[in-house]
């Protein structure tokens, strides 16, 4: 029984990850703030301000601002493009973001080499209201 449930669990959340990255829109980091929003729940309102690597072959850091009005909870996706191939793919997640604040995550995978020449893009994962 306990299989089972742990089974009907691992689906439901592969069933709900699904869907959020059909859902999710990539967009390419040009060095401007990018705003974000999240259909299932329009009280979602992130700015990402900066997306930087402070040393090569180190992780990438990303700088979201909630702009909304509550506590989220939201992961991005972070990719890496160079010559039309994908080098690096990792996600964020950030747990408890409160109204205004700004939130500087690493990604938990290290990009070999440097940004340099190569295209940042984004997408928007989950969003959810944190209580």
């Amino acid at each position: 029984m306990l299989i089972r449930k742990i089974g009907f669990a691992a689906l439901s959340i592969a069933l709900i990850t699904g869907s959020g990255v059909a859902l999710a829109s990539e967009k390419e980091w040009k060095n401007t703030p990018q705003n974000w929003s999240w259909g299932a729940e329009p009280q979602c309102k992130l700015k990402v301000t900066q997306v930087s690597q402070p040393n090569e072959s180190q992780p990438i850091h990303v700088t979201v601002v909630n702009v909304s009005q509550v506590r989220l909870q939201y992961s991005l996706q972070v990719r890496v493009v160079r010559a039309g191939k994908e080098v690096f793919k990792d996600t964020i997640m950030v747990d408890n973001a409160n109204p205004g604040e700004s939130s500087m995550r690493p990604t938990s995978q290290r990009l070999q080499g440097t940004l340099a020449g190569a295209s940042v893009r984004l997408s928007l994962q989950s969003c959810s209201l944190r209580s």
